[in-house]
């Protein structure tokens, strides 16, 4: 019962509070061995995925409309159907059993009989994994999903149905683990025979060149690897943005808006531990995890500084050969690995981000050195934060061009693609100077 009962807490705080699933669950990791904690993880990450999909299982067997219900009793009803329709290896038994225990613990002798009939009349179906009979595309395929409606209705419009349920089936799937070697401290061949000897698979990334997906990652935190500082544990679509920067050795780069310090650190590794990289960010604690970061992977050019994008240090105007802006965004491009973000997404806010965005990139601009080149990023798909914003800073500063990635203006990263984040990524040059390829 402690697993399930756990699985609802977190269930429950990442539906109607502030938090976010990983944090949540990293909180978990010493309370349970690995099987267990395992467990733990893919009925609480796989029920938030699927949570508008299973509120529509349990409305075709509920009395109540589910608004109605009792949000402690809703979830454990979830809980059950997740792990009838996706998980398997567990008995039915002991899906019923477990989900009354929690009903009587949250609830009252009247919950917990409606928790038994609901649970057992759905175990007793043989297709538990059902289609949304709903003719209308979009609410079929929000249902399906667990997407809000009108997220679907634009991603639809804008790239077209079969496009769309290409998106949302591959941020339903399970994240994995993608880690970038550390490559100033360690070569490949090494990397590689150490993840061997300790049992690891993993695949190099095809989008990046010091990338990996690690497939079997139990254990790898508490391992030498990364108590020694021989990987970082990035996403391939943000490795690429330092990639994209491309900055030479002996240089002189601004990362704005740092924490916790993955492209920070990247940026130092490309320059091979010459030149400086500046990380700014404006919460203390997050500058000091940036400086713990940087002491693991045995970097010291990188100085970690209190630093607020928004306001303009005037003694650093044109004091940098590159700029990194990853600015802070709507994140859609990160649902896979934070499910709760389908769920608290209000597009009427990305108005108000794209105004921060259009701010940060102004300084971003004064920062930059003649001739220097600025990549401004985001884990996000909307043209509202990424285009929108790169050419209204572009009709300001016309002493900024766009330095095209490959034959792209916008190389936008969706997350089907390489079952990565997804994410913009644009590159700017500063009078027109060209990066070398």
């Amino acid at each position: 019962m402690k697993i399930r009962k756990t699985a609802l807490e977190l269930l429950m705080k990442s539906l109607y509070g502030n938090y976010f699933s990983q944090d949540l669950l990293e909180g978990q990791r010493g309370n349970f061995d690995s099987r267990d904690f395992n467990f733990l993880q893919e009925l609480f990450l796989g029920t938030l995925k699927n949570s508008i999909y299973l509120e529509y299982l349990i409305s075709k067997k509920s009395k109540i409309p589910v608004k109605k219900i009792q949000l402690p009793i809703l979830n454990i009803i979830k809980l059950a159907y997740y792990q009838a329709v996706f998980l398997d290896r567990v008995p039915n038994y002991a899906i019923a059993n477990e989900s009354v225990k929690l009903a009587k613990k949250y609830g009252n002798k009247g919950a917990a009989a409606f928790v038994n009939g609901v649970v057992r009349s759905f175990l007793r179906e043989e297709n538990k994994l059902q289609e949304p009979d709903i003719k209308d595309d979009i609410s079929r395929l929000s249902i399906k999903y667990s997407q809000e409606e009108n997220f679907t209705e634009i991603i639809v419009e804008k790239y077209g149905y079969e496009f769309a349920k290409k998106m949302f089936a591959s941020l339903n799937e399970r994240s994995n683990l993608n880690v970038r070697y550390s490559f100033w401290k360690i070569s490949r061949e090494d990397f590689e025979d150490k993840l061997r000897s300790l049992g690891y698979e993993f695949e190099r990334s095809k989008l990046t060149k010091s990338g990996y997906r690690i497939l079997n990652p139990t254990g790898i935190f508490q391992s030498d690897l990364y108590t020694e500082g021989y990987f970082y544990a990035q996403d391939d679509s943000s490795i690429l943005v330092s990639e994209i920067l491309n900055p030479q050795n002996a240089c002189q780069i601004l990362d704005m808006c740092a924490a916790p310090g993955g492209k920070a650190s990247h940026l130092a590794g490309l320059m091979g531990g010459k030149g400086q990289v500046i990380a700014f960010d404006k919460d203390k604690k997050k500058v000091d995890l940036i400086k713990k970061n940087m002491k693991r992977l045995g970097l010291r050019n990188v100085q970690a500084s209190v630093g607020d994008g928004l306001h303009f240090k005037e003694e650093l105007r044109e004091s940098f050969d590159y700029v990194l802006l990853d600015a802070p965004c709507s994140a859609l491009g990160l649902m896979r690995r934070f499910p709760e973000i389908k769920y608290k997404k209000d597009l009427d806010d990305i108005k108000e981000l794209a105004k921060i965005q259009a701010k940060l990139i102004k300084n971003a601009g004064k920062y930059l050195k003649k001739g220097g080149f600025l990549v401004y990023s985001t884990c996000t798909i909307t043209s509202e934060e990424n285009e929108k914003v790169i050419n209204g800073f572009l009709k300001e500063n016309a002493d900024f061009s766009i330095d095209k990635i490959g034959d792209k203006d916008f190389l936008r990263i969706f997350p089907q693609d390489f079952k990565s984040d997804g994410f913009t990524i644009t590159r700017l040059v500063k009078n027109g100077y060209r990066i070398s390829e």
